[in-house]
């Protein structure tokens, strides 16, 4: 995990009087973000209030990473922070916040408001607390990252105006041991509009799955419904622009930045700040999987033989957006975490959304690169490119020879040189099994030969070099339709062959 250390001195990133906005109907009273405003001395509410955040000590700021945003380090050392309020006798709050906890061995303070001496409402990793009770709950003591959205009311309370304050980062009580990204108070209950458009401004940014609410944009069409895309809403991450809802995500990985696969736009950096790529306003790429294994193999439920290779885990892709089809997107994948052995790993898209990927529906991309921690590089993907509104994709197993978009001796080629075209021609065309392929080459000598079923099924594949005309003798001892691809860095072609 990276870390940035800002010394004493750290320079105030807030300029007075500059508020953030959200398009809501009310806005919060108080906005803490780990990305503005922070220094040795305070946190500074960018709500425009003036609300500010005084550490517990001043001390050096550590900075954190959070789906490529920066989370504040809080231990008890630094932290709680206090927060001066004004409390009402009568009132009704909600508080979101975004944390991930790392010492779960003991109850962890997230946040509470002291009235006097006796009365608090507030959050723990085991509890919630109002004036009333304290009422014990589960799900959240993992060292995940959360949003947490929690209201609370009271009426008639006494107030001591001497000791009301708001703990964020810990409580007058409890410490916090983890990183927080960031605090929204509200001293109104938000409508159900706005509360979405909070969520999904928290969730998207920070790479954080929601369960029940869904991801809205700022004029409230829903682009991921955790109700309809229920099987592959784990992981949930986006790369979305919308200036209404302050969202500029650039790159993205689900998990709070720690998922295996990472989408991102123009060249990956450590901070999504620093990612120099313009996307348009208005634009939303969603993703999420339907969180099956990831080193194992897809099984054709009628046989129980390998379906394609393809892996079990896939992943729904939502886009919305004029431009957004039009732009090239890069996908990392941790190989690592599908297979240890020595093979190659290609990306599969099915272009309507099949959950079957038939062959004439669904493209293949190879590799541009692999690393030596084994994450595998995609380039220039386009997503819905049939305007279907979404994608499938997932990853097949492939042959141990790595088969990138280039090869050394295809480099010698001039960028401005155009590449012959190959050509493929099988007889006899329909046959009683025994057929010849014929393969005229092009400029590049290095195919890849797949024959596949009229379900998809590969049933052959094999990667050769071909250098001159080629004659190939082929066996299909089967009646029926089968389909033999040819492909190579630039171009496929696919003949159908039938045995009768």
């Amino acid at each position: 995990m990276k870390k940035l250390i800002f010394l004493i001195g750290f320079t105030l990133l807030y300029i007075a009087g500059i508020s953030q906005q959200l398009n809501l109907d009310n806005q919060p009273l108080i906005w803490l973000k780990a990305d503005i405003g922070v220094d040795t001395s305070q946190w500074a509410d960018q709500s425009g209030n003036g609300i500010h955040a005084q550490w517990k000590q001043s001390l050096n700021i550590i900075q954190q990473d959070f789906n490529y945003h920066p989370a504040i380090e809080i231990t008890a050392l630094n932290g709680p922070l206090e927060v001066p309020i004004i409390l009402k006798k009568k009132a009704s709050i909600k508080v979101y916040t975004v944390y991930q906890i790392w010492d779960t061995a003991y109850e962890n303070g997230i946040w509470n408001i002291a009235f006097d001496t006796n009365t608090r409402v507030g959050l723990t990793s085991h509890r919630m607390v109002n004036t009333k009770k304290s009422i014990e709950y589960s799900g959240t003591t993992l060292p995940l990252p959360f949003i947490n959205a929690l209201s609370q009311s009271w009426r008639n309370e006494k107030i001591d105006t001497s000791l009301a304050k708001l703990y964020v980062g810990g409580t007058d009580s409890l410490s916090f041991n983890g990183k927080l990204a960031e605090v929204l108070y509200f001293d109104k209950r938000p409508s159900k509009t706005d509360n979405e458009k909070v969520h999904t401004y928290l969730a998207i940014k920070y790479g954080i799955t929601l369960d029940i609410i869904n991801y809205i944009t700022s004029g409230d069409t829903i682009i991921w419904s955790t109700k309809n895309e229920k099987e592959y809403n784990h992981d949930v991450a986006g790369i979305v622009r919308d200036d209404q809802l302050q969202l500029n995500q650039k790159q993205s990985s689900g998990n709070g930045g720690n998922s295996e696969l990472i989408i991102h736009l123009g060249s990956l950096s450590e901070m999504n700040d620093s990612n120099q790529f313009n996307l348009p306003n208005n634009n939303y790429l969603i993703w999420g999987h339907n969180n099956k294994d990831l080193d194992k193999i897809e099984m054709d439920t009628a046989t129980q033989l390998p379906n394609n290779n393809l892996i079990d885990r896939k992943w729904k892709i939502n886009v919305k957006g004029n431009q957004i089809r039009n732009i090239n997107t890069s996908l990392i994948i941790d190989g690592s975490k599908i297979d240890t052995s020595n093979i190659n790993i290609e990306l599969i898209i099915c272009n309507n959304a099949d959950t079957v990927f038939l062959f004439d529906s669904s493209s293949v991309y190879f590799p541009d690169s692999v690393d030596a921690q084994k994450r595998y590089y995609f380039n220039n993907i386009k997503w819905d490119m049939d305007n279907s509104g979404s994608d499938l994709f997932t990853f097949r197993i492939a042959p141990s020879v790595l088969r990138t978009s280039k090869h050394p001796e295809e480099d010698l080629l001039s960028e401005n040189q155009s590449s012959k075209p190959f050509d493929v021609i099988i007889y006899p065309n329909p046959s009683t099994g025994l057929f010849i392929i014929e393969v005229e080459p092009g400029e590049y000598v290095h195919y890849r030969m797949e024959i596949s079923d009229v379900n998809g099924r590969i049933l052959e594949q094999e990667e050769m070099t071909i250098e001159q005309l080629t004659k190939i003798d082929k066996t299909l001892k089967t009646t029926g339709v089968y389909f033999i691809k040819f492909s190579n860095k630039d171009e496929s072609k696919t003949v159908k062959v039938i045995v009768q």
